[in-house]
């Protein structure tokens, strides 16, 4: 029964960290997911510990019995079962241990992060990817309107104080070298003198 609820626990803790996903990087994610395996791994070391630690008392126990006489058989059929219990957990940690192993190496593909028999699926809509491109707009998005500003201060700096938002936009939208910006702003400064 211990078992049960600590490989429970340690389902609930990788869904936890899958709920995380999608504000990690990829790096966090296998730094978390690796943490969270190493503590399933810890749990499973304290069951083998504490079951090997009753198999040696029962084991003295049946002994001390056996010279008794008296329930011998009944102690015999608790050794074996912890016997058997003791080998499954050693069985699991063995294979979470292979794991956690195959996690540190850090796979160089999604093919090699699946072991024998094992399939990589991948998301159409895959929440990782989509918050990455949308981060990838909005920094767009931040430098396109950073650009704006700079030929904004650029502008308000030449002492330009009309039209100032279509100045802007012409001079966004022209992205000319320095020296057609140059004559540029000399034919706006000769025009903002007439318009007065």
């Amino acid at each position: 029964m211990p078992c049960s609820f600590q490989e429970r626990d340690s389902y609930k803790g990788i869904l936890d960290s899958y709920e995380h996903e999608i504000t990690f990087t990829g790096g966090q994610f296998d730094r978390d997911k690796t943490a969270a395996l190493e503590k399933v791994v810890a749990n499973y070391k304290d069951t083998v510990d504490k079951l090997e630690a009753q198999l040696a008392a029962t084991q003295s126990s049946a002994i001390e019995a056996a010279e008794g006489g008296e329930g011998g058989s009944r102690q015999a059929n608790r050794v074996a079962e912890l016997e058997a219990a003791l080998a499954s957990s050693r069985k699991e940690r063995e294979a979470l241990q292979e794991q956690l192993d195959r996690l540190a190496q850090g796979p160089s593909s999604s093919a090699a992060a699946a072991g024998p028999g094992e399939m990589v699926l991948h998301l159409r809509q895959n929440p990782t990817e989509e918050a990455f491109a949308a981060r990838q707009r909005e920094v767009a998005t931040m430098q396109e309107e950073n650009e704006a500003l700079k030929a904004r201060v650029k502008l308000l700096e030449e002492g330009h104080t009309s039209n100032i938002t279509m100045m802007v936009g012409q001079k966004v939208d022209e992205a000319a070298s320095s020296e057609e910006v140059k004559g540029g702003c000399g034919a706006l400064v000769i025009w903002h003198i007439r318009s007065q």
